[in-house]
């Protein structure tokens, strides 16, 4: 996984001088935001995995995840496409791309399509996977941008 736009976040925390101290604790509080909110998704998919199948078929997760869960995911990718934004906005780094929002701090939603011999359970136990790395990604950058914040104090 790429962490482009993490890296650049950081990159530009570590150029402000003392007088952005609360400007870095902004973007801190965003970071670790986003964090939370990657591990409410992974709660999100644990709970799925629990119901989902072994069995392969070509069909979207929403379909044994159901509707409840998918649109939790979606209200969890909202808060973070808003947060992402709010840090494109303190740090002067665009976190979203045709798509929405960059790949590396969103959450893993429920409407891709099984790719073949992927069974439901394998999608749960990726996106649990995947959200973890992003996660830690996220929360080393939070880490950097306060220890910058240190430095300069």
């Amino acid at each position: 996984m790429s962490r482009g736009t993490l890296d650049q976040i950081a990159q530009s925390a570590k150029q402000w001088g003392r007088e952005q101290h609360a400007r870095r604790k902004q973007c801190v509080a965003r970071l670790e935001a986003i964090a939370a909110a990657m591990e409410e998704a992974a709660g999100v998919w644990s709970a799925a995995l629990d119901e989902a199948p072994e069995t392969t078929d070509r069909f979207t997760p929403v379909l044994w995840i159901g509707s409840t869960r998918a649109r939790h995911l979606h209200r969890i990718h909202a808060t973070v496409r808003q947060l992402g934004g709010e840090l494109a906005e303190l740090t002067g780094v665009p976190v979203k791309d045709s798509m929405g929002i960059v790949e590396e701090i969103d959450v893993v939603d429920a409407y891709r399509q099984l790719q073949p011999e992927e069974s439901g359970a394998d999608r749960a136990r990726d996106a649990l996977e995947t959200l973890a790395q992003r996660k830690a990604a996220v929360l080393a950058v939070a880490t950097a941008v306060r220890g910058a914040a240190e430095a300069v104090a």
